[in-house]
C-alpha cells in the first residue's frame, strides 16, 4: 500500500499539470523491447545467468502507449525476464512484471536541435515470479532414485519502476530508443521464506509503431 500511495503522489500532479490534446490525429503506439537484466542482489547475480542461449538479452517485452498530452504518455508494459542457474539450465527463475504508469518527455533546445526526445518514466507493477526445476530428481532415504518430475513454485508482489531514456523518430510511423530501468520489488522477507528484492537494472532497446 505504501508503494501505491507513493506512485499516486507522482502520477496525479503530472496528469493535472499536463494539457490534454483534443486532437483527432492522436495515436496509440505499440512496440517491442529487448534488454539485459542485471539483478540488484549480488547472490542472485552470482548464481544465475541473465542470458538466453548465451546471448546477453534476458528481458523481452510488449509495450503500449497512449498519447495523453503533448509531453505525457500513459504506458502499459508486459515483460518476461529470464534467469537460469549458472550450473544448469534446468533450474530457472523467471520474472513476469506488468507495469502501468507515466512517460514524461523533457523538452529542451538540445533535444529539439538533435531531433531526439529525452524522457523519464514512473510505473507501478505487479510481479509474478516463477521458480522452476526441470526433471527434479527424487531420492529415498537409502539413496535410490525413484522418479523425475518438473516442479514450479510461484511468488508474487507489487513494485515500482523508474526509467530514463532517449528516443528518436524513425521513418514516418516508428520511434526507436534506448532506456535504463530500475525495478524495486520486495517478494517477502528472506527470513520468513520470501525472496527479498528480486528487482534490478534493465538496459533496453525498443521500437514503437504508431497505430
Amino acid at each position: 500500500m505504501k508503494i501505491l500511495n507513493y506512485f499516486l503522489v507522482l502520477l496525479i500532479p503530472t496528469l493535472l499539470n499536463s494539457q490534454n490534446i483534443n486532437n483527432p490525429t492522436s495515436k496509440f503506439k505499440i512496440g517491442l523491447e529487448i534488454g539485459h537484466f542485471s539483478p540488484k542482489k549480488e547472490s542472485f547475480k552470482e548464481n544465475y545467468d541473465q542470458a538466453i542461449y548465451g546471448i546477453p538479452f534476458s528481458a523481452i517485452g510488449i509495450v503500449g502507449h497512449y498519447l495523453y498530452s503533448k509531453n505525457v504518455n500513459l504506458a502499459l508494459e508486459i515483460h518476461l525476464i529470464h534467469n537460469s542457474l549458472a550450473s544448469t539450465n534446468k533450474v530457472k527463475f523467471d520474472i513476469l512484471p506488468i507495469h502501468f504508469g507515466v512517460k514524461y518527455y523533457l523538452v529542451n533546445r538540445i533535444s529539439q536541435l538533435l531531433n531526439v526526445k529525452l524522457f523519464i518514466e514512473g510505473k507501478i507493477g505487479y510481479y509474478l515470479n516463477v521458480f522452476s526445476v526441470e526433471g527434479f530428481l527424487f531420492i529415498d532415504n537409502s539413496g535410490h532414485e525413484y522418479g523425475h518430475q518438473d516442479m514450479a513454485q510461484l511468488y508474487q508482489g507489487m513494485g515500482i519502476k523508474t526509467s530514463v531514456g532517449i528516443e528518436s523518430p524513425f521513418l514516418q510511423t516508428l520511434d526507436v530508443g534506448i532506456k535504463l530501468d530500475y525495478d524495486y520489488v520486495e517478494i517477502g522477507k528472506i527470513k520468513e521464506g520470501g525472496l527479498g528484492n528480486t528487482g534490478g537494472f534493465i538496459f533496453s532497446l525498443y521500437l514503437l509503431k504508431s497505430l
